[in-house]
């Protein structure tokens, strides 16, 4: 904050800039070692725009960390009339604290950036801590990620680099807060893919600046390409290989398919759950015939995500799609397999069809998951007890069916609150661009065609192609438009990363 000395602001306000692979994890991992290393670590904050990024580094997500929604609050008074349980969370994240890192920060939108500063300087001031006077109550922030890759869900004019105008006053003070970080470092060094030709054409495939020699090189790993390596998806490691898709159709296709395949070569029951809905009252009661009519017509999104019915198989492999715990590496987007399903003790009999499928009535009562990376979930508990038991899982965790609630109005006006119980999963032999992002996967097929409705964009085909090693391990399963790699994401972001570079240069100076 304030140097003893000097008396004058040494506040921080840095950028964390480099292409993926870079190694933004492993500084984030060192700068915590250092804090730890000063008996310091209760500082540091750590948090990401995405569960899946925030489990790596030992983070959460920073719109549960500032206590603020996915969607913004409407209510004027949203800082000063937060409930006791919020203001107590937002305390118990920001008191104590000289510094916070933000991963991720492709995803970070000019109106979060502001509403992050408004409720730390607000906890700050509410205890006479910090320094009213500079931003974050003067908090040192460093933003780390890649602008090259995904920009905000649905709204990328609201990315910090946009040059789009400005619809709202928070927007504009997020813009004229990000302007702010002044102090800018790049990392250049690429840990994660392997392939130095690869990792070249990455460098112009971010930028939009493919030659000929680059598209050949592509197109050359087009299953089917006369000069594509044979790949042979019947042995290891093709037979592991994972699907990157911006089409949600073709991704529940490929999904099916590969646990049909599953199950027909491990002799395993695929089990099809359906989500178990009932109107909250008390006592609960069932949905009727035309409130169920309703809820069908309702979308996933409505429903916390929730799907109406999940096909599970023991031995499946699957991604968690909601942050269960951030703490313990169970996020949106972590990948691992069912080691076990354990059925509702309402399920009386059970019939196994001639295809191997059992319909069941409600969902499992627990489904063990193991985590492709071993998951800290032991760590998230205080009670030595249940550590000791976590820890004969073997690796496994418990996961229980997740709920939510949500709304509905039937046709003759009448409203009722339903509550759906289900487990928050699905395939993961294939997923979308989007999801894959921050992802390393080792074996990949990438679909570049476009969608049924819109256009692919650069930032996808840069993340889709960027997710594995190099060239060995990377195969497309159709031609595509060249305009992908040889335009410009966003030529606004051109524009920022120019000024940018300018102040990598300055702050080596």
């Amino acid at each position: 904050m304030y140097s003893s000395n000097t008396g004058e602001s040494e506040h921080l306000l840095m950028l964390v800039i480099g292409q993926g692979g870079t190694g933004n994890s492993v500084l984030i991992n060192a700068i915590t070692e250092t804090f730890a290393f000063h008996g310091r670590q209760q500082a540091l904050a750590k948090c990401a725009t995405s569960g899946i990024a925030a489990t790596p580094i030992g983070g959460t997500m920073v719109h549960f960390w500032a206590g603020l929604g996915i969607t913004r609050a409407k209510k004027a008074d949203w800082l000063t009339n937060a409930s006791p349980k919020l203001t107590a969370r937002r305390k118990r994240n920001i008191l104590g604290k000289i510094c916070l890192i933000i991963d991720e920060m492709s995803m970070l939108y000019d109106a979060l950036l502001n509403d992050i500063a408004q409720v730390v300087a607000h906890i700050k001031k509410t205890e006479n801590k910090g320094y009213p006077h500079l931003p974050f109550a003067g908090m040192h922030i460093i933003l780390m990620g890649d602008f090259h890759q995904f920009p905000p869900v649905a709204n990328a004019t609201s990315a910090l680099y946009s040059l789009s105008p400005i619809w709202t006053p928070e927007a504009a003070q997020g813009r004229a807060l990000y302007k702010r970080f002044d102090t800018v470092a790049q990392l250049q060094i690429q840990i994660h893919v392997r392939d130095a030709v690869w990792t070249e054409l990455l460098g112009r495939l971010r930028v939009g600046e493919c030659n000929d020699g680059d598209l050949h090189k592509i197109r050359r790993l087009i299953i089917g390409h006369p000069d594509c390596l044979p790949t042979n998806f019947q042995v290891s490691p093709w037979c592991d290989a994972i699907l990157v898709t911006t089409r949600h159709s073709v991704r529940e296709a490929w999904n099916a398919a590969s646990l049909n395949l599953h199950c027909r070569k491990s002799g395993q029951i695929k089990y099809i759950a359906p989500s178990e809905d009932y109107v909250k009252e008390c006592p609960p009661r069932s949905l009727s015939p035309i409130v169920k009519l309703v809820v069908a017509g309702q979308g996933e999104k409505l429903m916390g995500k929730l799907a109406d019915r999940v096909k599970l198989a023991i031995g499946m492999k699957v991604m968690v799609l909601l942050n269960l715990s951030t703490k313990g590496d169970i996020a949106n987007g972590t990948r691992g397999t069912i080691q076990d399903i354990v059925l509702d003790h309402r399920e009386i009999s059970i019939e196994v069809n001639d295809d191997g499928i059992v319909k069941l009535t409600y969902p499992p009562a627990m489904i063990f998951f193991k985590p492709d990376t071993p998951s800290s979930i032991s760590s998230a508990f205080q009670d030595t007890r249940v550590k000791k038991r976590l820890r004969t899982l073997d690796g496994n965790v418990p996961l229980t069916p997740s709920t939510s609630t949500f709304k509905i109005k039937t046709p003759d006006g009448q409203e009722s609150t339903i509550v759906r119980r289900q487990f928050a999963l699905t395939g993961s032999y294939a997923f979308t661009d989007i999801k894959s992002q921050g992802q390393t996967i080792e074996v990949v097929l990438v679909d570049l065609r476009n969608p049924l409705s819109g256009k692919l964009s650069p930032f996808s085909a840069y993340v889709a192609l960027s997710r594995s090693r190099g060239r060995d391990t990377i195969r497309l399963l159709s031609d595509f438009d060249e305009d992908l790699f040889c335009t410009h994401p966003n030529p606004d972001l051109a524009v920022e990363i120019n000024r940018l570079n300018f102040l990598v240069t300055s702050c080596r100076a």
